[in-house]
């Protein structure tokens, strides 16, 4: 049995300074001089650090039994409950089984009509705004959209378009203080005293406001007369062993899981893939050809996604290299084995995605936007784990689906009304939060086609 490297003391101390920083760069470094594993110092705890797919396919499928979501998690479960990001054990297996089967094909294909109505309407408002001003932040255009396209999603009725605008305000103040938290556990005492835990409070209490009075409302409504969407999934949805439903609470945590986890991460893939597209005009032009060719004057539909293959693999190639969720972090239950390498019991394992997907090991080029590696015959190729942008095992994300249709519907409306040219001379700096975030955001010149 072999010791995880650990990082020696006069390589971390220097690390730590600049960790706050530059987290991704110095993971990226370590990974391939240690290639693909290694333990370094959090603060007084130790935690390992992989990038290899047999580790990734080990921690989250093979022996995921085995393995929890690390005490980071903990700062989010007390903002946002016990839903199926949060949760653990028994409880998230019964949750995922009563919840996964209603993200199937035909129930996408309904979703995918309001997707299309909000990308309409925010493509029409993008024009009246570039008249004003052509000079366009990505990434908070992006979360609108994405915001009214999860917000629209989740409740198809019930939500005026202040609410809509006012949910995505408290969610984006609420992940703010958990962000804090899980940087700056130290600073809780300070926070109780400025006042700051207090204002966190009332940004809960009056999100749960509007989340509770819409699943009040919807409840009241005959199940023949609901809309289609995900709330009505939610309320229908029935335990297997019991015949029963989920309570008002679960309801409000479950609602509230999808909403945090579904609008950020999209926005993000998309800001990426914009700003990737816009450094490789040679890629958008094959893009541009493909939704000519399917789609001619037509706007995109669910029956059109399987056509726009292209489409798809720009996705998941800027998904690739800038991956939202760029780190996935587990702590070890029992002692455990990964190809001779020792886990403690009680060790945190950290997943680094990014570094993953950047590995030359899976990846020939690995810092290269190249769409045409995900091409369907080549991804057949793929080493198993090698590439997991939505996790993996049974808690892969379970709106994967969801989010590329969004995405490939977005692209396919904005690239065909708009072209999007990237304000010279800008610095874009990856900067690691809960997300992978271009830092202050990435700005085009947005002009009408």
């Amino acid at each position: 049995n072999m010791n995880i490297p650990t990082l020696p003391v006069y390589e971390w101390l220097p690390d730590q300074l600049k960790l706050a920083n530059n987290v991704i760069g110095l993971l990226h470094k370590r990974s391939i001089q240690y290639e693909g594993l290694f333990n370094m110092y959090l603060g007084p705890n130790k935690v390992c650090v992989t990038t290899r797919a047999d580790f990734c396919k080990h921690i989250l499928q093979k022996n995921n039994k085995n393995y929890r979501k690390s005490p980071f998690v903990q700062p989010l479960r007390e903002a946002i409950g016990n839903g199926l990001l949060t949760s653990e054990g028994p409880y998230w297996l019964q949750q995922r089984r009563l919840i996964q089967p209603n993200f199937h094909r035909k129930r996408l294909q309904e979703l995918c009509v309001i997707m299309q109505e909000q990308i309409e309407t925010y493509s029409d408002n993008l024009l009246t705004q570039i008249k004003e001003n052509k000079d366009l932040n990505i990434v908070p255009e992006m979360m609108k959209l994405t915001m009214k396209v999860v917000a629209r999603s989740l409740f198809s009725t019930g939500f005026s378009e202040e609410e809509v605008y006012a949910v995505g305000q408290h969610i984006d103040k609420i992940q703010m203080h958990v962000m804090q938290e899980i940087r700056f556990p130290y600073l809780k005492k300070v926070k109780e005293w400025t006042g700051k835990e207090r204002a966190f409070r009332e940004e809960l209490y009056a999100l749960d406001k509007i989340l509770y009075r819409t699943i009040d409302q919807r409840k009241k409504i005959p199940s023949a007369d609901r809309p289609s969407d995900l709330l009505t999934m939610l309320l229908e949805a029935k335990y297997a062993d019991t015949g029963e439903g989920m309570i008002r609470s679960q309801l409000r945590e479950e609602s509230l899981i999808l909403f945090t986890a579904g609008h950020e991460t999209s926005a993000l893939a998309l800001s990426w893939t914009f700003y990737l597209l816009a450094k490789h005009p040679d890629k958008l032009a094959i893009l541009q050809e493909e939704l000519a060719s399917v789609l001619e004057d037509r706007i995109a539909t669910f029956e059109d996604l399987p056509k726009l293959v292209y489409t798809k693999q720009v996705i998941e190639e800027a998904m690739r290299l800038y991956p939202p969720a760029w780190i996935i972090d587990r702590v070890a239950l029992e002692e455990d084995e990964v190809d001779g390498y020792k886990i403690p019991k009680d060790h945190i394992v950290n997943v680094f995605v990014y570094g993953l997907h950047r590995n030359p090991a899976y990846f020939e080029q690995p810092e290269t936007f190249m769409p045409e590696r995900f091409a369907p015959e080549k991804k057949k190729q793929m080493t198993p784990y090698s590439y997991a942008p939505f996790g993996g095992g049974p808690r892969m994300c379970i709106g994967n689906n969801f989010a590329l249709y969004e995405m490939q519907l977005t692209l396919a409306h904005l690239l065909r009304k708009f072209r999007f040219k990237l304000v010279p001379n800008q610095n874009v700096i990856v900067e690691a939060l809960v997300t992978l975030r271009p830092k202050g955001g990435i700005r085009f010149e947005v002009e009408a086609i």
